[in-house]
Order: structure tokens, then sequence, then C-alpha cells
């Protein structure tokens, strides 16, 4: 039988393939072992942390003098945004954004999970809301109005993309390249999946 001279050559290289590959395999299945250990480890001692008492936490405030809440109540997407607004006064709001329900319970304790769950809704409707608000009053031509409803929202860390563009759409119109910096530097800080889109959107417009 006649073997190529390419033969042993090539069998040992698969030889050494198979070794590495199993031993990659076996080092990956590792740290997925230890990552799933030290998950349910975080969730047993997150499960049995106390209850700690969630009115000192500083809960975001709307700030209503700051919108031109009723001024432009004829017009019917303005009103409602102002309706739903005006229904998150009195309603703790928080921005849990990035933090899971294991990450909130080792903070505060599992039998604040359904509240804080709820301030985070609110929260979610809140800049949800201030981005239609504000869209409808620069949909309408209350550019001015709009600016610190875009503003305040940026502020409280909203991820929402459309509310960055818009008002990075805003400043460019007026020239203010520098407050577009500014408005990257802010996205930077995000701890969300909409990061890096917000950015490359505001990058567009220098």
């Amino acid at each position: 039988m006649n073997f190529s001279p390419f033969a042993f050559p090539f069998f040992g290289c698969f030889i050494i393939f198979i070794l590495w590959f199993s031993y990659e395999r076996k080092k990956s299945d590792k740290l997925q072992q230890k990552r799933d250990d030290d998950f349910w480890q975080r969730e047993h001692d997150a499960n049995f942390t106390r209850r700690k008492n969630l009115d000192a936490i500083e809960y975001i405030i709307i700030p209503y003098d700051r919108f031109p809440v009723g001024k432009y109540a004829d017009t019917e997407a303005i009103a409602q945004c102002e309706e739903t607004l005006l229904s998150l006064k009195d309603k703790r709001i928080l921005n849990l954004t990035g933090k899971t329900s294991t990450d909130l319970k080792l903070e505060y304790g599992a039998a604040n999970l359904d509240a804080l769950n709820e301030y985070d809704e609110n929260y979610i409707l809140l800049v949800r809301t201030l981005q239609q608000y504000a869209e409808a009053l620069h949909n309408d031509g209350h550019t001015d109005d709009a600016l610190p409803v875009l503003e305040y929202a940026i502020n409280i860390g909203s991820d929402i993309k459309a509310t960055y563009t818009l008002l990075a759409g805003i400043y460019h119109e007026r020239g203010l390249s520098d407050k577009i910096s500014a408005l990257i530097a802010n996205a930077e800080k995000l701890d969300s999946l909409m990061k890096q889109p917000i950015i490359n959107a505001l990058k567009e417009l220098l």
C-alpha cells in the first residue's frame, strides 16, 4: 500500500486539532458551569436579602412647571401626552434600566421586587410619553417648548433613540454642535443596548 508523503503530517495536524478542540470545549464548559454556579449563588443570596426601606430612595420628580402644560390643550396629541404625564404626578418613578431582578433583590430585598418593577414601569411610561410629547410639540411648530421636554428626558437617563436624535437635530439646526457633543458624552454613560446605536446616530450630525 502506498501512502502520500503528505498523509502523516496531515494526520498529525488532524490529531492536534482534535486535541485542541477537546481542550477548548472542556475549558468553555467549565467557564459556563462557573457562570451558572455564580448566577444561582447570587440568586440564592438575593432571595434571602432582607427588605430595605424604599422611602429613602431619591425618586424622579416631573418638573411640570418647565413644560407648557395646558398651553396647547386644543391639540389632541399634546393634550393626551399631558394627561398621561399628570397621571404620574403622585406615583413613584425609578430608572432601573440595566438592572436584573437579581440585582434589585440583592440591593433592596426580594420582598420589594414587585414594587420596584412598578416604579420601573412608571419610568418607562414617562420617557415614552416625554418623547411623544416633545415630538407632538415639535411637529406643531412649538420647538422652543419641546426643548425642555427632550432635555429633561435625557437628564433622567432615557435611552430612546428618537429622543436623542430629535434633540440633536434641533441643536444641529441652531448650530449648537457643542451640545451634540455633550449628548454623545451623556449617551456613553447609558447602561442600555441602545447605547451604541444612539452614539452612532449622533456622530452623523457632527
